[in-house]
């Protein structure tokens, strides 16, 4: 019963937030590390961030840049649902957004859901997974764009970044089925 509450729960605030303008708000998936400068002729792995021009220059070997681990973690605040997951709300301009986020404890699928969106700039809706669940299938993710433009749908998997709040042209609809 605990479970279905915390369920209500959620939905009631992805229905009063509405939709929000914001990056994500409910966690990560990335780290700033130190890199190895790609070779000549080399390429950085997709869930990697290049080197900025001039980094990788003069004999450097390393630079520092971001790297998308696939590995979800929730940001501090939000509420905590019976040691479940973290609900987290968000309000910005005109619009807002609601999430939920889990990064490990007794529920043995992790990731992130979030609605966001605001009145000028349409609304995102997405599910996002963790390098931890079985099966694969549930370590991408499933997102969809809606705005003045029209409607995109787009998935991750292993040729992308797999994280749903910084995908890339890599991810598109293909990638759903």
């Amino acid at each position: 019963m605990r479970r279905w509450k915390a369920v209500a729960c959620l939905v009631a605030a992805v229905i009063v937030a509405g939709p929000a303008a914001a990056d994500d708000f409910t966690g990560s998936e990335r780290e700033y590390r130190r890199l190895n400068c790609p070779k000549s002729g080399q390429s950085v792995p997709k869930n990697q961030e290049p080197p900025e021009k001039g980094e990788c220059v003069d004999g450097a070997t390393t630079y520092m840049g971001w790297v998308w681990t696939n590995n979800v973690k929730c940001k501090s605040g939000g509420t905590d649902v019976a040691g479940l997951a973290k609900v987290y709300t968000a309000q910005a301009g005109t619009g807002g957004g609601a999430g939920v986020c889990n990064d490990g404890g007794t529920v043995p699928i992790q990731g992130r859901a979030v609605v966001q969106g605001s009145a000028d700039k349409g609304a995102t809706v997405y599910i996002d997974g963790d390098k931890d669940n079985q099966p694969a299938q549930l370590q991408g993710f499933a997102r969809v764009d809606a705005g003045p433009g029209g409607v995109s749908v787009r998935c991750g998997d292993d040729n992308g970044r797999l994280d749903a709040s910084n995908p890339t042209s890599d991810d598109g609809q293909d990638d759903c089925g």
